[in-house]
């Protein structure tokens, strides 16, 4: 039986080897949640804005039927309403898509590094770049399911107009479907570049779904300590607490996407070595 502390002793001495690796893996993780946080917010405040014009429009549109049979227009700025429909699906195209390529390009650098550092494989430029792809690549198989589910639901609601009760079914649907697929998805990073492609399915069985009374909770517990340290942030923020708790606070938020991913890789590889072994 393989202990929980075993992977954070293997980490910690992961990290103590190769401290530079560390700090790059926590500027890169900087990095990305400010791209996250400045494509969302730019491009969140587009959208919103022209919902804003296209609400406007609509409620000056008018709906007197004596007027209307005489001729007068049901709408009076049709081309700004068309404007402002274009510029708004323009401005959620660019941010799904914009907050998808970050997503995916940033994850792939960072477990791509974050394999490096614990199980110090990859050493030329090659081996490098395979994994990388790889990372790119399963990230994508695993989001195509997820916006095909999304935009057929979308079709259902727009289709058949449903109730509000069958909206909350199927988003309690999504919001499950979307789950299990990152499940998988973070055992899939975790294996890589241990496991060639082939051998994913067996141990997304081996592994998701026969242990998943260990890897599903263990996945919930740390993506928990993550948001708990988001949540003391944002706590902290809202009371104006003194800069240097708060800053002390931060730093141990972003140190904590570094500490939960090695150690859910080195757990996953310390069951994978058990595994080869038996």
């Amino acid at each position: 039986m393989i202990s929980f502390s075993a992977p954070l002793q293997s980490a910690l001495t992961s990290l103590r080897r190769h401290p530079w690796y560390g700090l790059i893996l926590i500027v890169l993780q900087i990095s990305f949640l400010l791209s996250i946080g400045f494509i969302g917010l730019n491009y969140q405040v587009k959208v919103m804005e022209n919902l804003q014009t296209i609400s406007t429009i609509m409620n000056s549109a008018n709906l007197d039927e004596q007027q209307l049979l005489e001729g007068n227009a049901f709408l009076e700025q049709t081309l700004t309403l068309y404007s402002a429909y274009k510029s708004l699906v323009r401005s959620a195209a660019t941010l799904i898509i914009g907050l998808l390529l970050v997503f995916i390009l940033f994850q792939a650098v960072l477990w791509t590094l974050s394999q490096r550092l614990v199980t110090g494989q990859l050493h030329s430029l090659k081996q490098w770049l395979t994994i990388f792809g790889k990372y790119c690549l399963s990230t994508i198989l695993f989001i195509i399911p997820l916006l095909l589910v999304s935009g057929f639901l979308i079709f259902l609601f727009v289709r058949y107009e449903f109730n509000s009760s069958s909206i909350g079914n199927f988003s309690n649907f999504f919001i499950v479907f979307a789950v299990i697929l990152y499940y998988f998805l973070q055992i899939t990073w975790a294996l890589l570049p241990s496991t060639s492609v082939r051998q994913l399915p067996h141990y997304w069985w081996s592994f998701g779904v026969c242990k998943a009374y260990l890897f599903f909770p263990l996945i919930i517990f740390l993506h928990g300590f993550v948001l708990l340290w988001i949540y003391l942030v944002y706590i902290l923020m809202s009371n104006n607490s003194h800069f240097l708790i708060l800053l002390l606070t931060t730093i141990f938020f972003i140190l904590s996407f570094l500490f939960t991913r090695l150690y859910f890789i080195q757990f996953v590889k310390l069951h994978h070595d058990h595994h080869h072994s038996h």
